[in-house]
């Protein structure tokens, strides 16, 4: 090091970084996905460094939607985090649970089932009906539910139970949820670094 260079001052460089909180509140039924379009314009189109804040209070309501929700979620740059405020049941739940981070009252309460639905037309389609969605759902309620129920319960819920939780019991099984992601995310980079030698 040059000593005639000893007492010259350090140079800062600095990047300004603009970032967006958008807060968001669920509540009530959840309706047609066409309600939700700005909504979603959002979540697809916000940068690496937002926030977005879904406060949820709903009973629960279209299946479709909540996947529409989801989707959008998983495509976005921005970390959302999911906080519920009352009740967080059944398609509320699954959007919930698709969020980055998590924020869960004392109150809170959860209601986890199999999907309910109809269906008119003639006994045949309607048989055709069923053995399409009875897997297409079963595939999507267990990536969704994964590590927050476990193997036995998933399989009692396509059977049909229903799994109410209060705020405690959902906190319990968030801590699982995330540490079982937590060791499947680190077991895929080993294997990737062992590919590479």
């Amino acid at each position: 090091m040059n000593k005639d260079n000893k007492n010259q001052p350090v140079l800062f460089f600095t990047d300004k970084i603009s970032a967006t909180k958008y807060d968001v509140y669920l509540t009530g039924e959840i309706e047609a996905a066409e309600d939700y379009i700005p909504l979603f314009d959002i979540l697809r189109n916000a940068g690496s460094e937002d926030v977005i804040r879904i406060f949820i209070n709903s009973p629960g309501g279209n299946f479709w939607t909540a996947m529409q929700f989801i989707a959008a979620i998983n495509k976005s740059n921005a970390h959302i985090e999911g906080h519920i405020e009352g009740e967080c049941h059944s398609a509320a739940s699954m959007i919930f649970l698709s969020c980055n981070s998590f924020n869960v009252p004392e109150f809170a309460t959860m209601l986890c089932h199999f999907y309910t639905s109809g269906y008119r037309g003639k006994g045949h389609e309607i048989s055709q009906w069923v053995d399409h969605q009875q897997p297409h759902y079963k595939n999507i309620i267990n990536d969704i539910y994964k590590y927050f129920l476990n193997e036995d319960e998933l399989k009692r819920m396509a059977a049909g139970t229903d799994f109410w939780l209060t705020g405690d019991e959902i906190v319990v099984r968030l801590d699982n949820k995330i540490k079982c992601e937590e060791k499947e995310i680190k077991a895929a980079e080993k294997k990737t670094k062992k590919k590479k030698k």
